[in-house]
């Protein structure tokens, strides 16, 4: 009985690393796609600026 339940814990173990993981790898993600936002919109701006200045 001992041995089944050290195995169970040692998997519950290994699902929580698992989904921590995930969650870690998703927030880096988002973070990333928040950034390139801001970085098409600084474009975008700048693009308009250029273009505004044009006679």
């Amino acid at each position: 009985m001992q041995i089944k339940k050290n195995a169970r814990q040692s998997s519950d173990s290994l699902d929580i690393q698992i989904a921590r993981l995930a969650f870690i790898g998703a927030t880096i993600a988002t973070l990333g796609d928040g950034i390139t936002a801001i970085a098409a919109g600084l474009a975008l701006e700048a693009l308009e600026n250029s273009s505004n200045q044009e006679p």
